[in-house]
């Protein structure tokens, strides 16, 4: 294995380790403080930009339309989405966002910034800058994943 490889390994190593548990720790807070679950949130993030359907939804998040589907009953039911029959196809429903909806998804918001802040308080000004140019370098290999596709 060449000095390169060995590089991208551990690379991939770390950030399966360290992804996840810092989204985790950052989430978990807010998402316990509005009461809603990981796919219900997904799901209002996918509509704060207009209507959608959750086939087109699933294809994106990798969610199925099952599950979806169970979420976007919850929200409905709690006044955070409306479901509206297709007029084109009667087995399709679009989604649109409440008032209500956006304002629990900007709850979440504000409450990630709080916890991000709190996290990232440890940094230096310095360790900020690094932080910010390994987030470009992370869209940029982001970008070249998906123009593959």
């Amino acid at each position: 294995m060449n000095d390169r490889e060995e590089k991208t390994g551990r690379i991939i190593e770390e950030f399966f380790k360290v992804i996840p548990r810092f989204f985790k720790d950052i989430h978990r807070p807010p998402i316990k403080r509005i009461g809603l679950n990981r796919s219900q949130l997904i799901l209002l993030f996918f509509l704060k930009d207009g209507e959608v359907c959750l086939k087109d939804i699933s294809k994106k998040s990798y969610i199925s339309k099952g599950m979806l589907s169970i979420a976007a009953n919850s929200l409905a039911r709690r006044g955070y989405i409306e479901r509206v029959e297709d007029d084109k196809d009667r087995r399709r429903d679009i989604l649109t966002i409440t008032s209500k909806g956006k304002k629990i998804l900007e709850e979440f918001r504000e409450g990630i910034k709080l916890e991000a802040r709190e996290k990232f308080s440890v940094l230096s000004d310095e360790e900020m800058e690094t932080l910010l140019k390994a987030i470009r370098i992370l869209k940029k290999v982001s970008e070249n994943i998906n123009r593959g596709r």
